[in-house]
């Protein structure tokens, strides 16, 4: 595999969030006997005696079943290692002898990691004195590292890095990590696409005195991925240690467009980015979360709803984990959803009626004389009569009982006239005198719902007094 840059990186334990197979810093996650030595390199490709298939006992490996050497690889050529997602996470590693070495050890390497919310189900990458967890926080992969306390405590804490996921939650593009152990200050540090992201971090064991072993462990939900992979000094296999290339600037996407297809399908096209590296891909993000994972420069969104507010962005990615800008937000409105029986939207069947498959031009239900298709053109409200006006109503015999024991009011418009029709109801607030829409009853209620005449008036009789 061709290095695009260089990263020193270093892994410490996550202590207190552990998976069941984690073992504190210091002690080898599995044991087997050193099989490599320093300086070692290696891109797993079969130019180097390395074949497709079970990683175990190749290069100085030692492996679970299913972790497997492929072929090819987003944003470049080559070999890779795999270690699929699995309920129990898979783990490879490579042990090296004990040595009176310099200093400085360094370990470079690219990788797609597995996010999760806990180090028990996310891709983990340590030594003996280090190690480094993908996290998933706020939608992103964020590297988080283990400050040693030197006798096998310590703490975790976040970095300043996050990185793109894609839908299964596996970083959307490689990156590279790069660890410098310093043994003689016992600290390290820890670098990201050739950018230090943590320093002066204490180590795990502090009685190391040399690297014994490398290892990774897969995820649960996604895939995890190496490809790469050197460790060495700083003097040999890193000759350009303390000059690390810096992250190529990509271009953002341009031009993006969102299309509402339908309710529920929004359709995207954008304009190619451009990267010293190439681009390898695209992250599309809906209200801010990421939704999908591109390779071209268009995708459908079929996962909306209808009338729904929605605001698109795109980053493009490199093969090397280099990302850029997002482009700015468009937003768009999807169109109501529409019952296929009559064409009305169907929420606004759902809302009003609480049902769909209406006959639209039956009456609205409310006695205004309207039908239900109409007071949806109009835009009114089906179930009020008034449609948002206020009416006015007027009592007779100054609101008192009438001649013929008849309690009565005049129903009209703003504008005096009067308003045929209209729902009135009568309710008993104090006594026990109660009402009925005809005269003699002859049933009394508490509460009666009349109609306006013609004319406006809109009266009840109220229950006749005993001797």
């Amino acid at each position: 595999m061709k290095k695009l840059s260089r990263v020193v990186l270093l892994f410490f334990v996550l202590t207190g969030q552990g998976r069941s197979e984690t073992t504190p810093p210091g002690t080898k996650p599995a044991a087997s006997p050193a099989t490599a030595a320093l300086p070692y390199t290696t891109g797993f490709e079969v130019t180097e005696g390395v074949a497709e298939g079970a990683l175990n006992g190749q290069k100085g490996w030692t492996a679970d079943r299913g972790v497997v050497v492929n072929h090819g690889k987003v944003g470049g050529a080559g070999n890779y290692v795999l270690l699929p997602a699995n309920h129990k996470p898979l783990q490879a590693i490579l042990n090296f002898p004990a040595s009176d070495q310099p200093k400085n050890v360094n370990i470079d390497f690219f990788s797609q990691g597995s996010a999760a919310p806990t180090v028990e189900h996310s891709s983990l990458y340590r030594t003996d004195t280090a190690q480094v967890a993908l996290l998933k926080k706020a939608g992103k992969g964020k590297l988080f590292v283990f400050n040693g306390n030197g006798s096998g405590g310590g703490k975790w804490q976040p970095t300043d890095a996050s990185l793109s996921l894609d839908v299964t939650n596996k970083t959307a593009s490689w990156f590279e990590l790069t660890i410098l152990e310093d043994f003689s200050t016992k600290t390290w540090s820890l670098s990201l696409n050739g950018n230090q992201i943590a320093k002066n971090l204490g180590l795990g064991d502090n009685t190391i005195t040399s690297l014994g072993y490398f290892s990774v462990s897969g995820g649960t939900a996604a895939d995890t991925l190496l490809d790469g992979f050197s460790a060495g000094f700083d003097d040999s296999t890193f000759p350009d240690y303390g000059q690390l290339i810096m992250p190529a600037t990509i271009t953002p996407p341009a031009n993006l467009r969102a299309t509402a297809v339908t309710d529920s399908r929004v359709a995207l096209t954008w304009s190619a980015a451009a990267g010293a590296y190439g681009i390898a891909g695209y992250n599309v993000y809906r209200n801010g979360e990421p939704i999908a994972h591109v390779t071209g420069t268009s995708c459908t969104d079929n996962t909306v709803g209808g009338d729904m507010d929605i605001s698109y962005e795109v980053e493009a990615y490199d093969g090397v984990g280099n990302l850029s800008a997002r482009n700015a937000p468009i937003a768009i409105h999807t169109p109501k959803t529409l019952d296929k029986a009559n064409g009305l939207p169907v929420e606004w069947e759902q809302h009003y009626y609480d049902r769909t498959g209406l006959d639209p031009q039956a009456p609205s239900g409310n006695g205004d004389g309207y039908s239900i298709l109409q007071e949806y053109k109009l835009g009114r409200d089906p179930t009020d009569f008034y449609n948002g006006v206020v009416p006015i109503h007027k009592p007779l015999y100054d609101g008192h009982e009438g001649p013929d024991g008849q309690l009565a009011m005049i129903v009209v418009h703003p504008d005096g006239t009067p308003w045929p029709n209209a729902p009135i109801t009568f309710n008993v607030t104090t006594g026990h005198r109660r009402f009925s829409a005809t005269k003699g009853g002859p049933v009394f209620q508490l509460t009666v719902q009349v109609r306006a005449d013609a004319n406006g008036l809109a009266q009840v009789y109220l229950e006749p007094l005993t001797p």
